[in-house]
């Protein structure tokens, strides 16, 4: 992790990124509630003896959200109908080290389970299960995702993707991959990234990569690639063994 990003992340600005952007972008602003029918919005929340915010910042129409939680940006679930909740706290940018947490909402209150992961690729769960709980705070209107800036196209164990992504300043990457939502990190030597294939998150997989560069015809080709594992939990999970995926940027040529 580069030392500005550490520093932005010390201060704060992570988890408090998606609130500036909406009161000074676009304009929406946060009002108290007494009742929540979505997980949007910002919470007080507990999990397991600490306490912070967690805020849910975007829901979209298949039910994925968004936001960050204790300082760290997650992405995951919301099933409107059970109100079942689901999201995945990225601690370490290389998935050393990241949370699990489901739970139910249920009027203004948010409460479940967590689980620790550890090992990155190879990852194996903490065997006790942590509570959670979280009372709403602030609603917030729903925050679109930045458009993709960037395409890739490759192939991950043989099977053929479109990755489409966007970076913030941060390096905090969002987008898709074979259709599913991604969150990692991206930067000069890290092209890392959670795949959300299961929405209760008892599948998903870890892609851990990184950019570099190549020629064809004499023409510079930008590709990444790297290694990726299969994570089953969300408890006592564990891992696949590693797989390879790559992938060139589209607008380069020799596609």
């Amino acid at each position: 992790m580069s030392t500005m990003r550490k520093t932005l992340f010390q201060l704060g600005v992570r988890s408090l990124f998606f609130v500036t952007f909406l009161v000074t972008v676009m304009g929406f602003g946060a009002t108290h509630v007494s009742a929540a029918s979505s997980p949007l919005g910002i919470w007080n929340v507990n999990a397991n003896g600490y306490k912070g915010t967690l805020q849910i910042s975007h829901l979209g129409s298949d039910g994925t959200i968004y936001g960050a939680v204790l300082g760290s940006y997650l992405i995951g679930n919301y099933n409107a109908s059970t109100g079942a909740i689901s999201f995945l706290r990225e601690i370490k940018t290389d998935f050393s080290y990241y949370q699990i947490y489901t739970g139910t909402l249920v009027g203004n209150a948010l409460s479940g389970n967590f689980d620790e992961f550890y090992g990155g690729l190879t990852a194996h769960s903490n065997p006790t299960l942590y509570q959670w709980s979280a009372t709403l705070s602030q609603s917030l209107a729903n925050s679109p995702l930045h458009s993709a800036n960037e395409s890739y196209s490759g192939w991950a164990n043989g099977h053929y993707f479109n990755l489409d992504d966007y970076a913030d300043p941060y390096g905090s990457l969002t987008g898709t991959i074979f259709g599913n939502p991604i969150l990692g990190y991206e930067s000069t030597s890290a092209f890392n990234f959670v795949r959300v294939i299961n929405s209760d998150f008892s599948y998903f997989q870890i892609y851990i990569g990184s950019p570099y560069m190549s020629y064809c015809g004499g023409a510079p080709v930008h590709e990444i690639g790297g290694s990726f594992a299969e994570v089953h939990g969300p408890t006592n999970g564990y891992s696949g063994p590693p797989y390879s995926w790559s992938g060139q940027l589209d607008s380069d040529p020799c596609i």
